[in-house]
């Protein structure tokens, strides 16, 4: 499952090619407004600055990925900022249009990079006051001033409330992971993601020709547990045998539930003698004694098996099934075939 920081970066790279679509589309505007109906001072160079930030707007989002994201972020914020100071020069009347588009500027950067963020607040702050002290009082130099500061301030507001938003979702989507895949009761996997996950290993084993353990466990007379001392002791008898076996296991192995009493187990490069590994299953669960209040119960489990290079998910299984067969007959049995 794709990580909270993966899907931040993808968030911060989607908002930088939506501000670098905006500024290719806007530039692109302006420019053929000003090639074809207002042909104003430094006409020449109002046009080769705009055609200019459209070329590199659109190569940025071309170019535009998660290594180097932050690079055409500063390229991008750099090329409309030098646009903004040139067009805010040649047209000083209009000091609400370089506000707008440097406070745009700082969301946008802030929200690429908290740093560049920053570092361009005070660079537009900077070059507006420079531009600007002499053209406005005090008191409009100072609101201008403070809306830098909103801009900030709202841009780190939205960075913030989407980081929480998006850990938030990420911990319930693996809430919900997690009991898609596992048993509610024993914590183990449940049968249709063993089912799905074996069919991969399968595939794997089949390409580096490994021979692959297949193995089903059931409980002996588990319905008569129930009968007598109640599915509440029952659960409890599964908990403790599944907890027994799963610590004799391998990280590697996997282990499942497959139905009420019935568990599998898949070792996909099984290079141990079967035989051994399933006698020692048996036998610790023969050894155990679960204790539940004032009882003490003991329990015994059979398994069948098959080793084999057949990577057919539903051959291994009826195979396992048929010799699980044999093992109940008898009990506290292992019956495992190769081929």
């Amino acid at each position: 499952m794709e990580s909270v920081e993966k899907r931040f970066i993808n968030f911060k790279i989607n908002i930088l090619k939506l501000s670098i679509v905006l500024t290719f589309f806007l530039a692109l505007f302006f420019f053929l407004f000003h090639f074809f109906m207002y042909k104003g001072k430094y006409h020449y160079l109002v046009l080769l600055m705009e055609i200019t930030l459209v070329i590199i707007s659109f190569f940025s989002f071309i170019k535009v990925t998660e290594k180097n994201y932050k690079i055409i972020a500063t390229e991008e914020f750099l090329a409309l900022f030098f646009t903004i100071v040139l067009l805010s020069v040649i047209y000083y009347d209009n000091y609400f249009f370089p506000i707008w588009m440097f406070g745009t500027l700082i969301v946008f950067s802030l929200v690429t990079d908290f740093v560049l963020g920053v570092i361009f607040l005070f660079l537009c702050m900077g070059i507006f006051d420079f531009l600007y002290i002499k053209r406005v009082d005090l008191y409009a130099f100072l609101t201008l001033n403070a809306q830098f500061i909103a801009y900030f301030l709202f841009g780190l507001i939205l960075i913030k409330k989407i980081q929480t938003l998006q850990e938030k979702t990420y911990i319930y989507e693996n809430l919900l992971y997690e009991v898609s895949i596992k048993d509610v009761l024993t914590n183990l996997y449940n049968r249709n993601y063993f089912e799905k996950t074996v069919k991969l290993l399968l595939e794997k084993a089949k390409r580096n020709n490994q021979k692959v353990l297949f193995l089903i466990l059931d409980i002996d007379h588990f319905k008569n547990i129930n009968d007598t001392y109640g599915h509440p002791t029952g659960d409890i008898v599964l908990i403790e045998i599944t907890k027994l076996i799963k610590n004799s296991l391998r990280k590697s192995d996997l282990f499942a539930r497959i139905g009420g009493e019935e568990f599998a187990i898949f070792i996909d490069d099984c290079k141990d003698n079967p035989h051994i590994l399933a006698e020692k299953l048996r036998k610790i669960v023969e050894d155990l004694t679960i204790k539940v209040e004032n009882l003490e119960i003991n329990v015994t489990i059979s398994i069948g098996g098959v080793l084999s290079n057949n990577y057919d998910y539903e051959y291994l299984y009826k195979k396992a099934d048929e010799n699980l067969y044999i093992a109940k007959k008898s009990r506290n049995k292992v019956v495992i075939s190769k081929d």
